[in-house]
């Protein structure tokens, strides 16, 4: 994703930050910054960290994660639960990035963050297709799918107890974790619900660029145009003097 010019001065904010955690770096400089299009939850950032230190360039991969404010259950993903998780994953034998601090002040970078590890790699997105061609080929030469598999395995033989991982709560016998799944989910589609906007099916003539087809006889989705002009479309419509509504 593309830098804004406003991303200037979080990166130097950032900077600062990690300059109190990391007093062998004076010199410290963020390069290579790039904010990730994927991963909606939180924003992420991704940079290296690079200073001088008894004669020697040092570089560390840093990956800043900070809570946008306006996502769906973010109490079900709060950063300081995850920061936790992958503290106590750093003694086991799951692949995991190793987490470095975690921050609540919002008057620090705006909101709450926490700054783990990057762990060199591609991730393209499943859903694309260069992402669905990237894993198709993977699965062709055999690795990632015993690594997928092989992770699994680690993760669900895991000792939680041990790795202190009961903090995020242990379902009572039963039917009790699949209540909590279903009450989860019903939380989050009564969050997503959105006000639904009844199709305005009179009849529209267009003048202009707009074709009389393309206005006549459709289902126009919000806002809705029964009175005053618009401009209209397969699919929606706004304020516009070059289209009337008949």
């Amino acid at each position: 994703m593309s830098l804004r010019a406003s991303d200037a001065v979080f990166i130097g904010r950032a900077r600062d930050y990690l300059a109190t955690r990391m007093p062998q770096a004076p010199d410290l400089e963020l390069r290579a910054v790039n904010r990730i299009a994927v991963g909606w939850s939180h924003e992420t950032w991704l940079f290296d960290a690079t200073w001088h230190e008894a004669g020697r360039v040092r570089t560390r991969g840093m990956c800043l994660r900070r809570d946008p404010g306006n996502t769906l259950l973010r109490h079900l993903s709060d950063l300081h639960t995850q920061f936790r998780v992958l503290k106590c994953l750093e003694s086991t034998a799951l692949p995991a990035p190793k987490a470095y601090w975690f921050e609540s002040d919002p008057g620090i970078l705006g909101a709450p963050f926490l700054v783990m590890e990057k762990v060199p790699g591609v991730c393209p997105n499943p859903w694309g297709r260069e992402g669905r061609a990237f894993y198709g080929a993977a699965a062709q030469r055999g690795v990632m799918p015993r690594s997928f598999t092989a992770t699994l395995a680690t993760l669900h033989t895991l000792d939680w107890r041990a790795s202190g991982l009961d903090f995020l709560g242990v379902p009572g016998p039963g039917t009790d974790f699949a209540r909590r799944e279903i009450a989860k989910w019903r939380e989050l589609l009564a969050l997503s619900e959105q006000p639904v906007h009844r199709p305005a099916r009179a009849s529209r003539s267009c003048t202009g660029p707009f074709a009389p087809a393309t206005c006549s006889s459709r289902t126009i989705a919000s806002p809705p145009c029964s009175t005053g002009s618009c401009r209209c479309s397969a699919t929606r419509c706004s304020t516009s003097p070059t289209c009337s509504a008949t």
